[in-house]
């Protein structure tokens, strides 16, 4: 709710400067605060709005989450938008928990019960495709980098190393080059290591990484 109330007034004072040469004058700072009253009282309004859907609303991501099988992940695009999925899912789940830990906006015991269900399936499926959805990245990125001659793989106890090889791997500068370029994209998809072999004399340089463990939604 604070990082929303300091956007809107960066976009107030934005809004000031940009006028001041017609004649505006600046807003003083009791206006400044009833309009941040007003914002947060309407995103209060709002999301007491979606909890109060959310009994109704949850049932139809369930089911959308227990449709997707190991098969609907096999090709990047389509990891890709499970991850969206599983995102939004945790950012619903998020809402309902903060609200309810809170005490600023009613929660019922439909919308706990509703959270608690898709928050079990979410963990679920997230344990049951993040390997598979890893395995599908690695394919992708060596195919991406094939004229480099390098090689990926997800391995290890649930695919969580990203372990490449290639000839091209020739120092820590070669290395650190590849890895700052498909980093951001690997931790959505929760590699906590990847591992960079130099193809060439067989030594490696191992990476830690900030991919969440598979159960983790927060």
């Amino acid at each position: 709710m604070k990082s929303l109330k300091l956007g809107f007034l960066v976009l107030a004072g934005a809004s000031v400067v940009g006028s001041a040469g017609c004649g505006s004058r600046e807003p003083t700072a009791k206006e400044k605060a009833d309009a941040a009253r007003r914002y947060e009282a309407m995103e209060q309004r709002r999301l007491a709005e979606q909890i109060a859907a959310f009994p109704a609303s949850a049932p139809q991501m369930i089911t959308n989450l227990e449709s997707i099988t190991t098969r609907d992940v096999s090709d990047m695009e389509a990891a890709a938008s499970t991850i969206r999925v599983f995102d939004q899912a945790a950012m619903d789940i998020r809402i309902v928990e903060d609200a309810a830990r809170e005490g600023a906006i009613p929660v019922s015991s439909q919308a706990v019960a509703a959270k608690d269900q898709l928050k079990r399936i979410l963990i679920q499926k997230q344990r049951e495709l993040f390997p598979v959805m890893r395995r599908t990245y690695a394919a992708y990125v060596s195919d991406a980098v094939s004229g480099a001659g390098a090689n990926f793989r997800a391995v290890g106890t649930g695919g969580k190393i990203l372990r490449a090889a290639s000839p091209s791997f020739t120092s820590r500068e070669v290395v650190m080059e590849a890895h700052y370029t498909l980093a951001g994209q690997a931790n959505r998809f929760r590699f906590s290591q990847a591992e960079y072999v130099y193809s060439l004399t067989g030594a490696s340089d191992v990476i830690e990484m900030r991919g969440r463990a598979d159960h983790d939604i927060r």
